[in-house]
This record gives structure tokens, C-alpha cells and sequence, in this order.
């Protein structure tokens, strides 16, 4: 059988490294890493706090064109965490994020208005998804593991000079507030060609490897981690309730730190005054039906 060869205009594949593959220029700021996540594969970490890309300012979403992202989410309560966009206080953005669990598409339409479309169902944290969004020309559809999530009809999208950008958004992207991604990429691919759902779900099926398309957290341990007796440890500027740094923590396959002995105890704590943080949350929590407090791991 003789099939249409699907190629891409722009992909980062971050099987070799965190550049991208077809000549758009990138440059990495922060602390962007490539993780080794099992199989021989490799994705693009980004800590949700510095790590972002600047893909530079000719990738235009025009009239014809599908979206296909690899993610996984270490945090998916932030507000629009930015996947991948094009941002400016000016016509001509699009940005592509998770907001508060859902998958979030924004485009320009002149004018200074925008659409909106958000995914019918929520996304979860530690988990691979396949992310596709396609413009078919005044209908674009957001597509969730090869399925089609939801569509909604647009006038243009406005073209713009303005910065792309991956994992962070450069300057607005009409969110009342935006933040940086937290998590996993292991792909992204820009087609100028709007891909069918059969096209899309066959993509998908070759872009990533099925082993890694599941339900199992990522061990992620920073390289600048404090080890002590087996365990790692490591401050994250990240986190502002004690709510948020658990799931943070049980994102990248750990939890808050729980102390059992007074040897580490007093390791933890000459390292903790070490970095010049001044108060930082542990895993010990006040159980309110029993009136007590515990460690997590109790």
C-alpha cells in the first residue's frame, strides 16, 4: 500500500538533544534539562519555574496547520501553563496550554479578540498525553489522544513577528494570568496541513513509544540533589501551599521529605541552610478527623 508521507515544518523530537530538528533557531534558558524517561527515550524536563525555549518568530499558525504535542504533567493546577506560544500585547498570538486541568487553545482573531476552546475532559498529572490541535480554516478542533475533544469556529488568525515560545509564554497571552509549564515533553511537530483524525491518530501512534504511554510517574532526581543514605533531596521555589508542593513532589516520583531518625534529621537540616531558604514545607500534615498530625508516609 502506498500511504502520504507526513513531514512536519518544525520538530523537536528531544531524542538527541533540546534543539530543534528542522533549522528554526532555539535557545534554551533556565533550567531546561533532557531526562532520560526509560526505553532509550529522553524528553525535555521543565521545572515550572525558569526553564523555557525561545523557538524564534516565524512560526505563524496559518490557515491550514495541526499542533501535535507529547506531555506530561507534574502539575496541572496552574493557571494557563504554557506549552507552547507566540506571545505579544500586540495581533497575532496563539499560545496552547494546560489550564487548571484542562487542555487550553488561545488564538488571535484581530482586533484584540480571541477564541477560546478548552478540552471537555480534564488531563491528569503523571501521565502521557498526545495533544493535537489542527486549523481547518475558520474551524479548529483540539484533539486528546487521538480523539476529538471539541471544535469551535474562528474568523483569521492575525500573523505577527513576535517571539515563540515553549514552556513559558514571552510576554501575554491574553490570560488574566499565565504561568510556566511543570513537566515532560517528549515531542512537538507543526505540520502546514490540517492532518484528519485518522492521520492524527496514526501520528500519534508513531510518534511515542506505547510502553511509555501510561499511567506511570517519572523518578525524576535533580543533579543538584542533596543524597543521604539512599534518599535524595532537593529545594523548589515552585511551590506556595503545602498542597501544592506534595503533588510537585509526587509529580517527579517523590514526596515531601519525612524525617525518621535524628541523624537526618541533622543532615537535612545543615543542608537546608545551606541553600539560604529560609522555611520550606515537609511531609507532615495535620489529619483533622483524627485530630493529630503525621508523616505522609504513615
Amino acid at each position: 500500500l502506498m500511504g502520504q508521507m507526513l513531514n512536519p515544518v518544525y520538530e523537536w523530537t528531544f531524542s538527541k538533544g533540546l534543539k530543534e530538528q528542522n533549522g528554526s533557531e532555539s535557545t534554551i534558558y533556565g533550567g531546561l534539562s533532557l531526562l532520560d524517561i526509560g526505553n532509550d527515550t529522553t524528553a525535555a524536563f521543565f521545572n515550572g519555574e525558569d526553564a523555557y525555549m525561545e523557538c524564534g518568530s516565524k512560526i505563524n499558525m496559518t490557515e491550514a496547520f495541526t499542533f501535535h504535542a507529547w506531555i506530561f504533567c507534574t502539575d496541572i493546577y496552574r493557571n494557563h501553563s504554557i506549552i507552547f506560544a507566540k506571545g505579544s500585547e500586540q495581533e497575532g498570538i496563539y499560545a496552547f496550554s494546560v489550564n487548571q486541568g484542562y487542555v487550553n487553545c488561545r488564538m488571535s482573531c484581530g482586533d484584540r479578540n480571541y477564541i477560546e476552546m478548552e478540552s471537555r475532559n480534564p488531563i491528569e498529572n503523571n501521565r502521557w498525553y498526545c495533544i493535537s490541535i489542527t486549523r481547518d480554516q475558520n474551524i479548529i478542533r483540539l484533539y486528546i489522544d487521538g480523539s476529538l475533544e471539541k471544535e469551535t469556529k474562528t474568523d483569521a488568525v492575525k500573523q505577527s513577528d513576535d517571539m515563540v515560545t515553549m514552556g513559558a509564554a514571552s510576554h501575554t497571552t491574553g490570560a488574566e494570568e499565565v504561568s510556566a509549564f511543570q513537566g515532560f515533553v517528549n515531542s512537538i511537530a507543526i505540520y502546514d496541513e490540517v492532518l484528519n483524525e485518522r492521520q492524527i491518530k496514526m501520528v500519534s501512534n508513531l510518534s511515542f513509544s506505547e510502553d511509555l504511554a501510561s499511567n506511570e510517574v517519572i523518578d525524576y532526581i535533580p543533579e543538584d540533589a542533596f543524597a543521604w543514605e539512599g534518599h535524595h533531596y532537593d529545594c523548589f521555589q515552585t511551590c506556595v501551599s503545602w498542597e501544592e508542593a506534595s503533588r510537585y513532589c509526587e509529580g517527579i516520583g517523590g514526596h515531601l521529605a519525612v524525617i525518621s531518625s535524628e541523624e537526618e534529621n541533622a543532615a537535612l537540616y545543615d543542608y537546608f541552610m545551606s541553600t539560604g531558604y529560609e522555611s520550606a514545607y515537609f511531609g507532615y500534615e495535620y489529619q483533622e478527623e483524627q485530630g493529630t498530625w503525621s508523616w505522609v508516609n504513615d
